[in-house]
């Protein structure tokens, strides 16, 4: 099935540069910090993505996300820790581990002089959320981000409806399901956000960030130092996720998505249609729709608009 586009070259100058559109501040910490210290910042910030600097805040080291921090934790295959063995030295082991231990050092960055639709093209093809911004020195001057893309469309009028671009068939979990289980998912999969379900009906939304800041609960931190992170692993997700939920109408226009997501500072919506799931919009959908076609543009492209 071919999916609508989204003409963002009517609405926005997309041969403009990054730098006008991305965000000049940049969350970053030095490549010295632990996995608590990156997982306190991101929750304090409420960011997704974490920039690791030298001590002078200047020279990207490598960037970790939330699915990083996920996985360390039990998720994924940057666990160290044999949980089903172990009771000794997980919270030290898991939490107080060099966060350069599990962070992307092969970080993909755009010059601050290139233009948009470059980005966009950029995020597209390598399934890239976040790309650091970079001068000519190759020095650290800010980011940009799907999000940032996405809502860019909330002052446009494009008429693409939600269902047009949206992701059908949506993975849902249960609201018994566990903790340990989330973070397994969401490694596995891929996955920024949760629907939870139940008897065919959306009741609940758990986002990465949701699982990652039940972690920086006190009572959670002391069951881990105690010896007793199974019993944290084993809580229900239904005791952490968001509900009422805010969702979409598939015949909403991205523009009226685009509104709600900036609104409320969100990256998805459920889609929901008649009281039942039918799909889910994210701000990868949207800036995958709104790729746009490169030999059109091509004359603006510095010959290395890439690092």
């Amino acid at each position: 099935m071919i999916k609508a586009r989204i003409e963002l070259e009517k609405f926005v100058n997309v041969k403009g540069k990054v730098k006008f559109f991305g965000e000049k501040k940049p969350v970053s910490a030095e490549n010295t910090n632990t996995v608590m210290d990156i997982l306190n910042l991101m929750i304090k910030k409420d960011k997704r993505v974490v920039i690791i600097t030298d001590h002078q805040k200047f020279t990207i080291k490598g960037v970790v996300v939330c699915s990083d921090i996920c996985s360390c934790l039990g998720g994924g295959a940057k666990c160290e820790v044999d949980l089903g063995s172990t009771t000794s030295g997980v919270y030290e082991r898991l939490f107080e581990r060099p966060i350069a231990s599990i962070m992307t050092t092969s970080v993909v960055k755009v010059h601050d002089d290139v233009p948009l639709f470059i980005v966009v093209d950029l995020m597209k093809e390598r399934k890239i959320g976040t790309l650091p911004i970079i001068d000519k020195d190759g020095d650290l001057v800010g980011v940009i981000t799907e999000r940032n893309i996405a809502f860019l469309l909330a002052d446009t009028n494009v008429t693409v409806k939600v269902r047009e671009i949206m992701t059908p068939n949506v993975v849902t979990c249960p609201p018994d399901c566990t903790i340990i289980e989330g973070l397994r998912l969401v490694c596995s999969k891929g996955f920024r956000r949760l629907p939870i379900a139940q008897d065919g009906k959306l009741i609940g939304y758990l986002t990465v960030k949701d699982l990652l800041r039940y972690f920086t609960l006190e009572t959670v931190i002391n069951l881990f130092k105690a010896g007793e992170f199974e019993t944290a692993f084993n809580e229900p997700i239904a005791t952490i996720m968001n509900s009422p939920v805010i969702t979409i109408h598939p015949d909403e226009s991205i523009t009226k998505c685009a509104q709600i997501l900036k609104k409320h500072n969100i990256g998805a919506l459920p889609v929901v249609e008649e009281d039942h799931l039918v799909g889910i919009i994210t701000e990868r959908d949207i800036v995958k729709a709104m790729a746009i076609p490169r030999p059109k543009y091509e004359t603006v492209v510095s010959p290395n608009p890439v690092s």
